[in-house]
């Protein structure tokens, strides 16, 4: 069933070619997902460490294969491995993980990372403002005044709880990897100009609006709140308005070092 809005989509998860799928090992998490680029550049001797860190959106849930975790739905069609791969002599700590919230990064995903650790992506904030209830009563029924409903609680949850807990994961991913550059990854918009298409399933443009407005407003927290890590340094956001019904793209990005 194609629900009302594809929320964990990315352009780079429907890149990546297929690997097979890893055996569950008990060593350690940032040990079990090590990955390296297959064809190290002759000339480059030294390895650069590169931790991914998040829920779904970074693991690659939606991509329709979790070939790197089932419990996780991490894939190798996510941003991460792609990345890894593209960029000789990386080793990629791939720590996402569906489902996780702030806590996750601060008790689970960070304190994996090491300082050598060179890049650190990290995607999160989504499920600690309630997107499983906007799946609930956004997409599984044709109930324009509880979505709308949803969608205020889930506003007034990213402006007034969302930002201290977007502040302790970023204190623990600077904790574990103090030399990192950081790169906060947003959310996309949930609908393009067209909601007549099949991945829109009937929403409303009323409903489209209010749902875009939520990644909006999570992208502008998330921006916020990295700059405010990033005190000591600059920080960037930059906005990539969607052009297709069911963009495939964060909606922006902001880094530290």
């Amino acid at each position: 069933m194609v629900t009302k809005i594809a929320l964990w989509s990315v352009a780079a998860t429907l890149l990546a070619t297929p690997t097979p799928a890893l055996a569950e090992p008990t060593t350690p998490i940032a040990e079990q997902y090590a990955t390296t680029a297959p064809e190290p550049n002759p000339t480059t001797t030294a390895t650069e460490a590169y931790a991914a860190l998040g829920d779904s959106a970074a693991s690659g849930n939606g991509t329709r294969r979790s070939d790197l975790s089932s419990s996780c739905y991490r894939s190798s069609r996510a941003y991460a491995p792609m990345i890894a791969a593209e960029r000789p002599n990386t080793t990629l700590a791939f720590l996402a993980c569906q489902g996780a919230e702030t806590p996750d990064i601060v008790t689970t995903q960070a304190p994996n990372l090491t300082p050598t650790t060179r890049w650190v992506t990290v995607s999160i904030g989504g499920n600690d403002i309630g997107f499983g209830d906007l799946i609930l009563n956004c997409t599984s029924r044709w109930d324009e005044p509880t979505c709308l409903a949803t969608v205020d609680q889930v506003n007034t949850r990213i402006r007034d709880e969302l930002g201290p807990k977007l502040d302790r994961a970023y204190a623990a991913i600077r904790t574990h990897a103090p030399t990192a550059t950081v790169l906060t990854i947003g959310y996309p918009r949930f609908y393009g100009p067209n909601t007549t298409c099949p991945d829109a399933d009937g929403a409303t443009p009323t409903e489209a609006t209010a749902l875009n407005g939520v990644a909006d407003n999570l992208d502008t927290k998330i921006a916020d709140r990295s700059r405010a890590a990033a005190s000591r340094t600059s920080a960037s956001s930059t906005p990539s308005p969607p052009t297709t019904c069911a963009p495939k793209s964060p909606t922006s990005t902001a880094k530290w070092n």
